[in-house]
């Protein structure tokens, strides 16, 4: 009986360390994925907020805040749907609503320079 007994004790810590190499690799992955969450979402907020410092372009503006909201939503109800299902081949090129962001952001017309400087913060974000 003592040989069983060495031998499930013997199992069961290389059993337990297994698992804990398992788990560590899952809160790692966990915590690079909320990493990579916050940053775009900071980027999209940060979009977002420089708007404020564009004048004379309110059309412009609202046209990139439903651009961004656009591309929010296709993230959440599209982009994540797909990498739930198949994370070996989800397409990561970047999307028709990113590049609709880019093309209102495009529309911002320079006329003083704060409107200068909202556009080079704007466009040096990484959505």
């Amino acid at each position: 009986m003592q040989a069983w007994d060495l031998f499930y004790s013997v199992f069961g810590v290389i059993y337990a360390i297994i698992i804990g190499f398992i788990l560590a690799e899952l809160l790692t992955r966990f915590y690079r994925l909320m990493s990579c969450i916050g940053d775009e979402l900071n980027a999209v907020e940060d979009v977002r907020d420089f708007l404020v410092y564009v004048d004379e372009n309110n059309e412009v503006k609202k046209d990139i805040k439903v651009s961004l909201f656009n591309y929010l939503g296709v993230v959440i109800d599209q982009e994540w749907d797909a990498m739930k299902r198949s994370c070996s081949s989800f397409d990561s090129d970047t999307s028709s609503e990113l590049y609709r962001v880019m093309e209102s952001v495009e529309n911002i017309k320079v006329i003083d320079q704060s409107d200068g400087v909202s556009l080079s913060a704007i466009i040096g974000k990484n959505i």
